[in-house]
């Protein structure tokens, strides 16, 4: 409270408190989503195997995107993935540009590698002795 008076403002303390959403029903059984918890569904034309959408998956998961791990859902045969994760450390484009780092088209985000052997943007190769 110093801090602020130091510029300026007057403060009080008021009470605060946790307002979570209600409960809802899915699938999985009841689950608590909390409002910072946005789902993106994402065209991915070139997933057309069970094999693709392993890799596309793995791209996601070896990105490490934010503190938070995306829900991803794959759908192989619409050629579309269904992502849950939370806005506060990670955005839609953060998942787009993962595909596309390991060869697919995301949405709008061109495909990124040039060759098969090339590395994506930010990972490190492993260089063997």
């Amino acid at each position: 409270m110093a801090r602020i008076e130091e510029v300026g403002f007057a403060a009080t303390a008021g009470r605060g408190w946790l307002n979570p959403p209600p409960l809802l029903e899915t699938v999985e059984g009841l689950r608590r989503e909390w409002p910072d918890r946005f789902t993106t569904i994402i065209s991915v034309p070139g997933m057309k195997s069970v094999t693709d959408a392993n890799i596309v998956v793995d791209a996601i998961a070896y990105s490490r995107l934010g503190g938070d791990d995306p829900r991803v859902a794959v759908y192989p045969e619409n050629k579309k993935l269904v992502a849950t994760y939370n806005a506060l450390h990670v955005a839609d484009k953060n998942i787009e540009f993962a595909i596309a780092g390991v060869g697919f088209d995301a949405n709008r985000i061109p495909a990124r590698l040039g060759a098969a052997d090339s590395v994506p943007n930010g990972w490190n190769p492993v260089i063997l002795p």
